[in-house]
């Protein structure tokens, strides 16, 4: 029997979704989600629950953050890297089926009135991102008018219940990550295909790699900003130069069939951990070394100053009760 859990992430979302109980059963293997896991799929970092299980550590992110080996077994990511059997990358954006299949048959059936639609949008919720994604859409939006339909920056009355639906009323879409690393590469550029725009995209910038640089404005191809306008306003006021876009297809045939081969390989990847016996699918070191570097961190856990971080009591108190759930508070914290 395969015990298993999640910590970190999404934890309702991802437990009601459940893709490890589907996954593990779908391949004949006897399961059951529990609060003993000897596997714990761990996503990204925004809490430190993960280091409360001593079992296989899966690491799985679709964000901006990269796998600390030293603290899993396992890691899937979207970093370039090859660590032996430790890690696989698959990027975010292969996780959103639907938007994938509607944005690879996004040039089979061109709306030959794109051209009369409004001018672009930019749909963000999030405005933590770095600064070149607002500062993009300010400057753009000197030439003519963004509809922003995101809770960040909204300007259209409200956010929009879909996003797809919102973006097909629009020649181009902002298509701009939270941050530029090499391999990062989210949904916003295949959903923006999906609803048969332009993509203006930054983000990646190695994204030519996986995405068929005709059929979207790559914002690393230039050398600022300003020439990226100037290339936009071109487009959009030049038919010819716009629909060559909508024609061409989001991957050429040979990056259509590595990002699909990607879907088989991670299936691979999964039953390397869950195939082999559980005593040597440990990866991380458990030695001296490896127990030295993870007790560091718990003990950094105890070393923060919550006075300087501006906790009020409140969070101090829920920030001592998370600690205790760890199993590594030895001493109260919180003093008068």
């Amino acid at each position: 029997m395969i015990k298993y859990n999640y910590a970190d992430y999404y934890m309702e979302d991802t437990i009601k979704a459940d893709f490890l109980g589907h996954f593990l059963k779908d391949h004949g293997m006897e399961c059951e989600m529990s609060d003993t896991p000897d596997y714990l799929l761990c996503y990204r970092y925004t809490g430190d629950t993960f280091l409360k299980y001593d079992g296989v550590r899966i690491f799985w992110t679709g964000e901006d953050v990269s796998p600390d080996f030293n603290l899993v077994d396992y890691a899937i990511g979207f970093d370039h890297i090859s660590f032996g059997d430790r890690y696989f990358r698959r990027p975010l954006y292969l996780g959103y089926k639907e938007d994938w299949e509607l944005a690879k048959k996004k040039h089979l059936n061109v709306d030959r009135s794109a051209h009369e639609r409004k001018f672009c949008n930019f749909v963000y919720s999030n405005g933590n991102a770095v600064r070149q994604r607002e500062d993009f859409y300010h400057i753009l939006s000197k030439y003519k008018k963004i509809d922003s339909g995101g809770r960040y920056l909204n300007n259209v009355g409200g956010p929009v219940d879909n996003k797809c639906e919102f973006q097909k009323n629009y020649k181009f879409s902002i298509a701009f990550e939270n941050a530029s690393t090499p391999g990062y590469v989210t949904e916003k550029i295949t959903q923006a295909f999906a609803a048969g725009t332009v993509p203006i995209y930054w983000g990646n910038p190695l994204v030519a790699d996986e995405f068929n640089t005709k059929a979207f404005i790559n914002c690393h191809d230039f050398s600022s900003f300003d020439e990226v306008i100037k290339f936009v306003k071109e487009v959009d006021e030049n038919d010819e130069l716009y629909y060559g876009f909508l024609n061409e297809p989001m991957c050429t045939d040979e990056q259509l069939k590595k990002a699909e081969d990607t879907e088989n390989k991670l299936e691979e990847f999964l039953l390397n951990i869950f195939t082999q016996p559980y005593e040597k699918a440990f990866r991380r070191n458990m030695g001296f070394w490896g127990r030295n570097y993870e007790m560091k961190m718990k003990r950094q856990l105890l070393d923060f100053d919550m006075d300087k971080a501006g906790f009020t009591m409140p969070l101090k108190v829920g920030y001592y009760l998370c600690r205790r759930k760890l199993g590594i508070v030895k001493r109260k914290l919180i003093k008068k």
